[in-house]
Formats: C-alpha cells, structure tokens, sequence
C-alpha cells in the first residue's frame, strides 16, 4: 500500500494504521504538535490523511515504522547513542521545515513531508548500529581524530557509509525511491540525476544539525575539532538564516522530540 500511495484505499489503509501499535496516535500528534502549528486540529486518522496527502503520510508512516529498529532494553545503546541520534534527525527534520519557511513561496515545499524526511535520513547509522555494534568504536576511534564522519565510515567500512548502508536497506525493502534518494545522496545532492530543492534543503539541514549536534556518535572526548563541510547552497540560503537555524535549534529540538513518545 505504501509504495502505490496514489492507488491506495483511504479507509483500508485507516483499518491497517489502527492495527500498529502507536501509529494513529502518532500520526494525529505528529499534525498536532505545537511546532507545525496547523490551524485546525484535526481529530481522526481518516482526516489526518487526507489533511497530509497520500505521499507525505507514506512518508511519515516509514519514519515511524523505521523508529522500531531502535532496541527498547539495550543499556549499552541507551547510554550514549539513542537520544542523541534523535536528536541530531530531528534536528535535521526542524531545520529543514525552518529552511522551506525562509524560501519564496514559488520555492515551498511540503514541510510535513521534509520533517519526515529528516527523522529518515540517517538510517544507515542505526542499522550498523544495531548490526554491527563493534564497529561503533572503531567508527569513533576514526572520528575522534578529526576526521568528518562519513570519512570515518568509509575507512572502517572498506569504502561504504551510511548513506550506502541505508540505500541498501531501502532497496531490500523495496521502499519508495524517493525516501531512498533521500537516505543515499543528503550528503551529495549534485550527485543525482534528478536534482531538487527537496534534496538541497535536506542536505543544508543536515549541515545546520551536524553544527550542533556534531558529536552525537561519540562518546569519547574529540583529539582535533570534526570536520564539518558547507554543502552546495544553490538556494542561495544566507549565513544569517543558517546561523538564525544553528541558534534556535536545541530548543526546537527539545519541543518536537515529545512527538516521539516511544523515546
């Protein structure tokens, strides 16, 4: 049903939401919440999505669905790692919604959708994670000398990253190419065919969180600052309103990650 959106049945898919735990009520408080601010409250999941669209709540039931990779009684993971990964995605998924408010509106682009994008984006790092949890430290170890993460992957993994790891996965998967376009290239916009302001926002957004939450890997204290690139910027974004984002970030954080109620 989630890769034909377009084709689906409103009322089955309402019969099949109700059916996992937590979805409805998360759908209904994700348009709730006080960050997207919507006009009207809306009350019932049918009108949740016909408010969203069909695409955009494909999106947003994925992000949810993907949330469930994360172990719930795993103290080794809980430690360090857990809330501060949520944190840096939701931080994406905040900057990105707060980029799209600065652009024209000929430029705008749905801002549910883009939140949902930004909790996804980074799903390469959970699976590994979760999978190969001895890699972390190796991945750390790279990382604490100054290197840019994905850097650090790409020497532990023998020439991959998370991008490729979470590509892969959204293949395995058969996700929708748009959410794997998304999770392979937010770090290389120019890289894909069919370029976007999607993904240009997205990779902004990406830089913005990393600004903030740019150790959210690492648990031990960092030899030399970690490299952290200005993507391409052919929205033309000023440094003002990318530095307005940075400083207004942890507290859009702390407000919107009570939409996860599971964290």
């Amino acid at each position: 049903m989630l890769q034909e959106p377009n084709e689906t049945d409103i009322d089955e898919l309402v019969i099949r939401i109700e059916n996992v735990e937590n979805l409805e009520s998360m759908i209904i408080n994700y348009i709730n919440s006080e960050f997207f601010k919507t006009p009207k409250k809306v009350t019932s999941l049918r009108e949740a999505i016909i408010f969203l669209g069909m695409n955009t709540t494909q999106v947003i039931i994925i992000a949810q669905i993907v949330s469930y990779l994360f172990p719930r009684d795993n103290p080794a993971f809980d430690s360090y790692h857990k809330m501060s990964y949520l944190k840096h995605t939701i931080g994406t998924a905040v900057a990105a919604t707060a980029i799209e408010e600065w652009l024209p509106e000929e430029n705008k682009s749905d801002k549910y959708e883009l939140f949902a994008y930004g909790v996804l984006h980074d799903i390469g790092v959970v699976l590994y994670e979760v999978c190969l949890p001895d890699m972390v430290d190796k991945v750390q170890e790279i990382i604490i000398r100054g290197n840019h993460p994905v850097v650090a992957e790409r020497i532990a993994f023998g020439g991959v990253d998370h991008t490729d790891i979470g590509a892969w996965f959204c293949r395995k998967l058969n996700f929708p190419p748009n959410i794997t376009d998304v999770i392979e290239n937010h770090h290389w916009p120019k890289k894909i065919k069919n370029q976007n302001r999607v993904m240009y926002i997205l990779s902004l957004a990406d830089y913005i969180s990393h600004l903030y939450y740019r150790d959210f890997l690492i648990k031990k204290k960092v030899e030399k600052p970690v490299k952290i690139y200005l993507p391409p910027n052919p929205l033309n974004i000023p440094d003002e309103v990318i530095e307005d984002i940075r400083r207004r970030l942890p507290d859009l954080v702390e407000k919107t990650i009570k939409i996860f109620k599971r964290f």
